[in-house]
């Protein structure tokens, strides 16, 4: 029985997560180093001839034999076939799957050592089944100890190069109670290896003649090697530690040199130290201070070298946090977070990287789907720490019923009943699991969304209200008025109909513009949802460059903010990362651009546009008696393009990592903004001058063309508390003639007060749009502003029409004009 509970572990431990160390092709290999530094702790050539081995398998190895595995012997020496030279040790398939294991003694620990596994596996006719080596630590009693299993990615598939495959496979520092190093080749059959969720009715495939040759294993002592931050979740507070710890350490001197190197977001370097490599078990680590970096994302890197080879790294990602430009707090509601039941990280880091990400709306799972998540009572206290912590810190708290609970998803089996099927049976089925999550935290949760952000968005109607009702009376018992979400997207039609619930959470795919969001979001206004959420997910990381991916989902919850959303939601911005030494919780570069959102933008309200230049997207913001302006160029083809704007005597620049900018400024004391794709931040703007600049309109805006002499009206509106006397000058396209071009103004406050300007066009002047610039100076006040005022000139016997079609791999754009005159 015990060998089978272990079996079952070692399998579970298979399906997990692959570490960051794929298999490479063997040119890819490095140099290996000198036999003085190569610290072997053992070698596999498996050439055991000459050491008086007559059997058919190495020594020490034996085959694992549970349920499913062929009852004979499936693994051999083959004296044909050998990476370096013959021989190598095959293990054939024969239909089912096959596995030897090492449990000798000539691979003792070594205390205070980490080790690397390399070796080298070639796939025969493995299209189907896959290869893989299994490494962990045993006791003294020949047990694995399971809590330490790693293994290499698998091997082979229909896609794989014929030949040797390298593979480079970690093992941390050995506990105190491991003895040796157990090693395990595999050759599975794809039921064994693909654990994902089948169809129904899969009848999978099997390889008869196949199997894999395994060859040159080498296990490696390693100096023990560590680098981590000094503060939960990987993220330096401003008012905290801004500390890395790193270590090298070794039981006796042998030589070898650390080294640690930071790079930024683009991969390059930023600095980097020398390591001091310790001896001894109790060796502590060196506090590397990074205190000097400017606010980023920024990975760590520290390698250790034997002479010139380096023969051991570690990484770790870490950002660096900007002093708030405000308190963040109640107002900051306005963004929030998505937390992912499938990347849960521990309470310390997660509490941490809430608590500092600015944003104040988090939506936590209460029901996850999942089936692996078991609710033990110290995952309970874990929960209800958090959510004091949230609660305690001003968090507008949404419990999102992801799926299904995880007892009944276990009692399903493979194929667990969606969460609006098992809402649409008799409570009786789940208003226990109900219970267990409302009644102990309906004080903590405002809010309850049924369904992930990600979820269906075509149940039928009838089939959701049914659910909906039902859990909204089942909620009755614990909550007097359970205010209930369901979550929905932007690219369906709401209907004429209002769902049974007061709130949607709209998901605002890529594939909608952000011209197009407030459409889209004034549509679920109008039926009544308030308050209105929306989702925004980032572009995907691997087919998109950084710069253009983090400055297209900058633009989109700015704007998703700006066309009337109460709160934009992202997904959380960290992951548990999976490297050679286990799990590790790291922030995303989005993190930054998130905090620094919510804190500069958080608080105020929605406003106006403002027309600075073509192509130039500028939003307010406005906060009391100040502006926030987010400004970038969506015609920016990968530099930034200069402009001159009046933005009064104290804004402050902040890029979106945070870092507040000293402002250029022209000879007429109007600031210099850069601008790119990457919007940028500008606070503390005097509102009067962006009102003032909004309310220089021209009407008619537009004329046809041929048409010469055109009477227009220019407005202007003061909405400050005191008047204001100026000046403006109109500067018109070449061959234009305006009348009169020089105007004088006396505004009193909100009272709008018009010009009449006379503007002659050239008879032959090209269609399209046409900027007047309107030069305008206030008298008694420093402050110079140019304000464009677009003419277009139209066409309206010709109309023009265009569409875009991919034709294999081209995309091919065509044009129609037609012209209608008579």
């Amino acid at each position: 029985m015990r060998a089978i509970v272990w079996f079952c572990s070692v399998l579970s431990g298979l399906a997990a997560s692959e570490p960051g160390h794929s298999p490479v092709a063997e040119e890819a290999a490095p140099a290996p180093a000198p036999s003085w530094l190569s610290r072997v702790v053992h070698d596999f050539d498996f050439d055991e001839r000459k050491e008086g081995n007559l059997e058919d398998v190495p020594k020490f190895w034996t085959s694992l034999r549970p349920p499913g595995f062929p009852r004979f012997s499936a693994g051999h020496f083959d004296f044909e076939v050998g990476h370096k030279a013959p021989p190598s040790f095959y293990l054939e398939c024969n239909g089912r799957s096959v596995a030897y294991q090492y449990n000798g003694a000539e691979t003792r620990v070594r205390a205070s050592s980490e080790y690397r596994i390399e070796g080298f596996v070639r796939p025969d006719r493995l299209r189907h089944a896959r290869a893989c080596l299994n490494a962990h630590f045993l006791d003294r009693q020949g047990n694995p100890i399971l809590e330490s299993f790693a293994r290499t990615p698998f091997i082979g598939g229909p896609d794989q190069p014929d030949g040797w495959v390298r593979f480079e496979l970690y093992l941390p520092a050995a506990p105190p109670e491991a003895e040796t190093i157990g090693l395990i080749a595999w050759v599975m059959q794809e039921p064994m290896w693909n654990t994902s969720l089948p169809a129904k009715r899969y009848i999978p495939s099997v390889d008869v003649y196949a199997g894999a040759w395994f060859d040159d294993l080498t296990i490696h002592a390693l100096p023990r090697v560590e680098v981590s931050t000094t503060t939960p979740g990987n993220i330096l507070p401003p008012d905290g530690p801004q500390m890395l710890r790193v270590l090298v350490a070794e039981t006796e001197v042998t030589g070898l040199t650390g080294r640690l190197t930071i790079k930024g977001a683009d991969r390059l370097e930023v600095e980097s130290h020398v390591v001091p490599v310790s001896v001894g078990e109790l060796a502590e680590p060196t506090l590397v201070s990074v205190g000097h970096l400017l606010p980023g994302y920024y990975e760590a890197h520290l390698e250790v070298f034997a002479g010139d080879s380096r023969i051991a790294a570690r990484q770790q990602a870490f950002v660096r946090l900007a002093p708030l430009h405000g308190e963040a707090g109640v107002d900051a509601r306005s963004f929030g977070v998505v937390v992912d039941p499938k990347q849960r990280a521990d309470a310390e880091s997660e509490l941490s990287l809430l608590s500092n990400m600015a944003a104040r709306a988090v939506k936590l799972p209460v029901w996850t789907g999942l089936a692996d998540l078991a609710d033990s009572s110290r995952e309970r206290r874990s929960r209800d720490r958090i959510l004091q912590e949230l609660v305690a810190h001003g968090f507008a708290l949404t419990g999102v019923f992801w799926g299904s609970p995880s007892e009944i998803v276990r009692a399903d089996g493979p194929y667990p009943r969606p969460l609006i099927d098992l809402l649409s049976e008799p409570p009786s089925v789940w208003s226990d699991h109900l219970a267990a999550v409302v009644a102990p935290y309906a004080s903590a949760f405002h809010w309850w969304q049924v369904g992930p952000d990600t979820g269906d968005p075509l149940i039928p109607r009838d089939k959701l209200t049914f659910a909906v009702e039902q859990l909204r009376a089942a909620m009755g018992r614990f909550v007097t008025v359970p205010l209930l979400a369901l979550p929905t997207v932007s690219s369906i039609e709401p209907g004429e109909e209002k769902w049974p619930v007061p709130q949607v959470a709209v998901a605002l795919g890529s594939d909608i513009q952000p011209d197009a969001f407030a459409d889209r979001l004034n549509r679920f206004r109008q039926l009544g949802y308030n308050p209105l959420t929306v989702y925004v997910e980032p572009l995907p990381a691997a087919r998109y460059h950084r710069i253009p991916r983090l400055a297209d989902w900058a633009q989109r919850i700015i704007t998703a903010r700006f066309a009337g959303a109460d709160t934009v939601f992202v997904p959380q911005p960290w992951h548990l990362g999976e490297t050679a030494y286990g799990q590790a919780t790291e922030p995303a570069e989005t993190y930054l651009l998130l905090r620094t959102i919510a804190d500069v933008v958080g608080g105020a309200i929605p406003a106006n546009r403002v027309r600075i230049a073509p192509g130039v997207e500028c939003l307010a913001f406005n906060d009391d008696e100040s502006t926030v302006l987010a400004i970038w160029d969506k015609l920016a083809t990968g530099r930034t393009t200069r402009y001159a704007v009046q933005l009064g005597s104290a804004p402050e620049l902040i890029d979106l990592w945070g870092r507040v900018k000293p402002f250029e400024y022209d000879d007429r004391g109007r600031q210099i903004v850069e601008l790119s794709s990457m919007p940028i931040l500008v606070a503390g703007v005097e509102r009067w001058l962006i009102d003032f600049r909004n309310s220089v309109t021209l009407r008619p805006a537009q004329v046809n063309s041929g048409t010469e002499l055109v009477e227009h009206t220019i407005e202007l509106v003061h909405h400050g508390s005191k008047s204001l006397s100026g000046s403006m000058f109109l500067q018109t396209p070449e061959g234009w003639e305006v009348t009169p071009r020089n105007l004088s103004f006396a505004l009193m406050p909100k009272r709008p007060e018009q010009f009449l300007v006379k503007i002659n066009y050239p008879h032959s002047e090209v269609a399209g749009v046409h900027p007047i610039i309107a030069k305008i100076a206030f008298e008694g006040r420093p402050e110079y502003m140019e304000v464009p005022l677009p003419i277009e000139i139209g066409l309206p016997d010709v109309v023009v029409s265009g569409w875009a079609v991919l034709e294999g791999k081209d995309l091919v754009v065509r044009h129609i004009v037609t012209n209608r005159s008579k």
